[in-house]
């Protein structure tokens, strides 16, 4: 119950500076939430009378089972109804104050964008969903992940994280943080840049992307967050040099990707 008097406080007086500004899209609401199968027996596992334990039990009850019959399917759809029940509180009290822009969903990333009811939960509340994306090369290899998520629902994404880190790096980063890809060299930074933007542009909800980071991790930051230590995710590097074999190519992508689009055969 808090959690909805939270959200009424806060998100009127966050979007108070913002709501008449033209310059801004929407609002992210939180990141890479840990919506996940796991969700159902760890509610269930919390102590007695707490609120989540008591969702949990009362979302059973509705359903005829009990603990020790808790499937993989009940598991997903469980995760699917604490995304509902997040994006529906959350969304409600956001575009009342805020009518003006888009809700731009909570970053999802690892499982949470694979399961399909806490993927559909976003489409219902959001008017683009955020997806952080670490998994795989590339977007569209055997997975199939654009073609997933365009069946479960008919709303646009955006790739709110992504990354590729480099062994040439300036100062020799040896990239033990981060989520990102380790290859060789700067050029193959730029050829995933590529080949994933590429795909993307075969998507026709796909609405945009952000590289992770402008800049190098520096390893001297005091109290830097832990993921942000020493790697090589930025187009510049410490020194505020770009690397050229990078933004070279993802210059020529961008400055393209219009006429990319122009190509059937992106679709084929």
């Amino acid at each position: 119950p808090g959690f909805k008097k939270y959200c009424e406080k806060v998100i009127p007086e966050f979007v108070s500076v913002y709501k008449d500004d033209p310059n801004v899209l929407g609002y992210f609401t939180d990141n890479e939430m840990p919506l996940q199968v796991g969700n159902l027996k760890g509610y269930l596992a919390l102590p007695e009378g707490d609120y989540g334990r008591a969702a949990a039990e009362s979302w059973l009850a509705q359903k005829g089972i009990t603990a020790d019959q808790i499937t993989t399917a009940d598991s997903r759809e469980f995760a699917g109804y604490v995304a509902d029940t997040y994006f529906r509180i959350v969304s409600g009290i956001l575009k009342e104050h805020d009518p003006n822009h888009m809700y731009l969903g909570a970053r999802y990333a690892g499982i949470s964008k694979y399961i399909e009811g806490v993927y559909k939960a976003a489409a219902r509340y959001c008017d683009v969903i955020s997806l952080n994306y670490y998994d795989r090369w590339s977007i569209n290899d055997s997975h199939k992940d654009i073609q997933i998520w365009e069946g479960w629902a008919d709303r646009p994404f955006m790739i709110t994280e992504f990354y590729t880190k480099g062994e040439d790096s300036y100062g020799n980063l040896p990239n033990i943080t981060g989520a990102g890809w380790t290859v060789h060299t700067q050029k193959d930074r730029g050829i995933y840049y590529e080949n994933f933007i590429i795909e993307l542009l075969r998507s026709k909800t796909c609405v945009g992307w952000s590289w992770l980071k402008y800049l190098d991790n520096d390893p001297t930051t005091p109290n830097a967050e832990a993921s942000n230590i020493d790697s090589n995710k930025g187009i510049l590097d410490n020194r505020y040099e770009p690397y050229e074999d990078l933004v070279s190519r993802m210059a020529k992508v961008n400055r393209i990707r219009y006429g990319l689009l122009s190509y059937n055969w992106l679709y084929q």
